[in-house]
């Protein structure tokens, strides 16, 4: 799971992110050769996913994880960075089984992940107030 998580913040989002950010988001005009950069280095994440993905319903073991969550957040909006997503059937399938999952399924899994603190200062300031 650490695999894809580092993969999340090393490689995908540091290229798909910020290259959508600058077409769809920025007003000012992105560097041209870095949108370039940023767009090859994208499209290697996008095949490495596509690679791993293939015949598999989960980029890790058989259940949704975190790792899901963490990669389906840009991935999903990867065409607004100038990706054409066409070539990647591996991630379209991975993408639409990810959209289809219930709303309470996705809620249940996020509050099974909220990490747990243990009480503090300010927990007592709440039942105080």
């Amino acid at each position: 799971m650490l695999q894809w998580l580092f993969f999340e913040q090393y490689s995908h989002e540091p290229n798909i992110a910020v290259a959508r950010f600058w077409l769809h988001v920025s007003p000012a005009q992105p560097p041209e050769q870095e949108l370039a950069a940023r767009q090859r280095a994208g499209y290697a994440a996008l095949q490495a996913m596509e690679r791993h993905l293939g015949g598999r319903r989960f980029l890790v073991g058989e259940h949704y994880t975190v790792a899901d969550i963490a990669l389906y957040a840009y991935t999903h909006v990867a065409h607004e960075g100038g990706f054409e997503m066409d070539g990647y059937p591996a991630i379209g399938a991975w993408l639409g089984g990810r959209a289809a999952r219930p709303r309470a399924d996705r809620g249940a899994l996020a509050a099974a992940l909220a990490p747990v603190r243990p009480p503090g200062r300010n927990d007592a300031l709440r039942e105080s107030a």
